[in-house]
């Protein structure tokens, strides 16, 4: 029985020097090898929401990320997150304060950039928010 490959998400993504974390990173893959990653960070004492889009390299044994952006909209304190991508670039980020889940619907563009074009505040109740998309 031979070993499996390692796998690294390559070298650490700069998600706009945060001072902090203030949730732990979700990650969707789409079936391209294209990854979005979210995370919650402090950045000069504001809390924003970031995002970093990368790409599996050909040997598949990483990721590369190109740059990270701030998300068009505001991160909580306190909040997780979660985040889900279909094939056509769909994207689902659903957040929790603790008692109510909220979600955001993006277009990933070619360019790599979150389009959103709807928002569902306080859609049902729920500390951890959990998302999934299909293809249909």
């Amino acid at each position: 029985m031979s070993a499996s490959p390692a796998f690294t998400l390559g070298p650490p993504v700069d998600i706009e020097s945060p001072d902090q974390l203030l949730s732990a990173p979700s990650i969707a893959v789409r079936s391209d090898g294209t990854v979005i990653l979210i995370a919650a960070a402090l950045v000069n004492g504001e809390s924003k929401l970031e995002y970093a889009v990368g790409k599996i390299n050909s040997e598949g044994s990483k990721v590369v990320w190109n740059s990270s952006y701030p998300t068009p909209f505001q991160a909580a304190r306190g909040n997780t997150y979660s985040v889900a991508m279909n094939d056509e670039g769909l994207v689902v980020i659903c957040s929790s304060d603790g008692s109510s889940l909220s979600a955001i619907v993006c277009e990933l563009n070619s360019n790599g950039l979150l389009l959103p074009f709807a928002s569902y505040p306080n859609y049902d109740t729920g500390a951890v928010p959990a998302v999934v998309v299909n293809n249909q």
